[in-house]
This record gives structure tokens, C-alpha cells and sequence, in this order.
């Protein structure tokens, strides 16, 4: 049996809710201090109880340089209304800047009528390049003798052979033998 997967939607149970937040929270602070600790990055977290209105902090580093919550400005207080509002913006200057890349590159795509205003002024021809097409790409091998057809390589490789088996007695052994059982 497999953990239940819950969707993220506000909890309408008061205790499930405060047992979530509970729990969240904890592994919040704990995944923060593990950052701070990688990074070497000052962190500090605000939580605002949306009901008792009680301030909860979490700081990195030593708590006299934590900014007061009450000397920090509206604006940079973002709650999730502000934050919807930053998507959307996000989002629209994203597809304006798609819309002046397809500009730029349907204006550079044309091509331009004169020659003289292509910057590479690159001129087609159906000749070859001066290279002979009939060349042989694989190895070379030398040759016992300049005119002939054989072709030998230059060196021979030999592979180690196994030392002859040999048997009781101490002769090659010819074959299997009837004393060895399969």
C-alpha cells in the first residue's frame, strides 16, 4: 500500500491544517538551514500565522542582523495576490519578447535582392574541387615488389598460441580422452 498523493488545495480541517503546517514547516527550516549550510547564503524566513497573526523566524546566521519585519516595506512584503500579478507579467513579457524574436527573424530571413548587400557574396559553381574522387581511404599496404598486384603488409602480427595440452603420460593429446569424463 502506497502513500496517497493530496492535491494542494487549502486544508478545511483546523487540525489537519495545523498538523500540515506543523510538519511543513519543520522540513522547511530544516531544508533551509541545509542550504544555508551548502551555499554559505544568510537566509531568513518570515511566517505569518494568517489567523493569530503570530510572527514566526528562522534566520541562518546570528539574529541581531535579522531586519525587523515591521522596518520591511509593503512592497517587498508579496503576498499571493502580488505574486499572481508577477506571473502574469512574467508570462506577457516572455511572449513579447517571442514576438520581436520572430521579427528579427523573419526580417533577417529575407533575402536581400542585390548582390552587394549579402555580407558572404558567395558565388555557386558545378565544378569540382581539386581533389581526385577515386582515391583509396584504406590502409596502405607496402609491397615485395613495385609492379605487382599483391599487396602484403608491411608487418605480420602473430597471435600467441596456447601451449599443446597434454596428457597423463605426457604427450599431445590427440583428442578427447576415454579417461576424461565429460
Amino acid at each position: 500500500m502506497g502513500r496517497v498523493r493530496r492535491a494542494i488545495v487549502s486544508l478545511q480541517n483546523k487540525r489537519s491544517r495545523l498538523t500540515t503546517y506543523r510538519k511543513r514547516s519543520a522540513g522547511a527550516m530544516k531544508k533551509l538551514h541545509e542550504l544555508s549550510v551548502l551555499c554559505n547564503q544568510d537566509i531568513f524566513l518570515y511566517i505569518r500565522d494568517q489567523e493569530t497573526g503570530k510572527l514566526q523566524t528562522f534566520a541562518s546566521c546570528d539574529e541581531k542582523f535579522v531586519p525587523d519585519y515591521d522596518v520591511i516595506s509593503q512592497e517587498d512584503r508579496k503576498g499571493p495576490k502580488d505574486m499572481q500579478i508577477y506571473y502574469t507579467q512574467a508570462q506577457n513579457q516572455k511572449q513579447n519578447q517571442k514576438q520581436k524574436r520572430n521579427q528579427q527573424e523573419t526580417q533577417s530571413n529575407q533575402q536581400p535582392s542585390d548582390k552587394s548587400e549579402n555580407q558572404w557574396n558567395i558565388q555557386w559553381s558545378n565544378q569540382p574541387v581539386n581533389q581526385p574522387h577515386n582515391q583509396n581511404h584504406g590502409p596502405k599496404w607496402l609491397s615485395s615488389s613495385a609492379g605487382s598486384e599483391e599487396h602484403k603488409p608491411a608487418h605480420s602480427v602473430t597471435t600467441p598460441q596456447a601451449p599443446p595440452r597434454l596428457d597423463r603420460r605426457g604427450q599431445r593429446n590427440q583428442g578427447s580422452s576415454p579417461h576424461v569424463p565429460e
